[in-house]
């Protein structure tokens, strides 16, 4: 069987002889029926793989969706592993550990900004942006960690527990 770009080259060849008075339609109807009914059949097959690789996808998505559900046990079960031990270590006021493969070490809280009470925040901690005005926090973080600052308070992060 040919591609369809050639049979539809042969189809519009035999047109133009048609239409040039080569050949009589009479003389070339079986040709042109035959070509039609090899095109329908080549349009039919592409037809039928384009449904294939349309289904191919949505089985695609499928295991996707699967697979993403299934992710989250294993994902969830680390999660809480990593608390535990994490937990496990503040409780035993352990910050460093040699566990053979893995090295674990207990971060020092870090400041950060806790409620903010923008209202009673002097004007000098906002970025003045054309038309709106933006509070900048690490200027506020910074000065509010030496001295006190009207309407912010500073707050230590919960510990972060690094593998290696």
């Amino acid at each position: 069987m040919s591609t369809l770009y050639k049979i539809t080259d042969e189809l519009r060849e035999l047109q133009a002889m048609c239409d040039a008075d080569y050949l009589c339609a009479d003389d070339i109807e079986d040709t042109m029926v035959s070509l039609k009914w090899e095109f329908d059949k080549k349009i039919e097959a592409c037809l039928q793989v384009r449904q294939s690789q349309l289904n191919e996808v949505i089985n695609i998505d499928a295991e996707i969706e699967r697979l993403t559900k299934l992710k989250k046990v294993p994902q969830g079960n680390a999660e809480w592993l990593g608390h535990y031990i994490k937990n496990n270590m503040v409780s035993r006021k352990l910050d460093k550990l040699d566990a053979g493969l893995f090295k674990l070490t207990l971060r020092k809280p870090t400041r950060k900004l806790g409620e903010l009470n923008e209202a009673l925040i002097p004007a000098t901690y906002f970025i003045e942006v054309p038309a709106t005005r933006k509070l900048d926090k690490r200027k506020l973080l910074s000065d509010a960690k030496t001295f006190d600052v009207l309407g912010a308070t500073v707050i230590d992060s919960e510990r972060s527990l690094t593998i290696k």
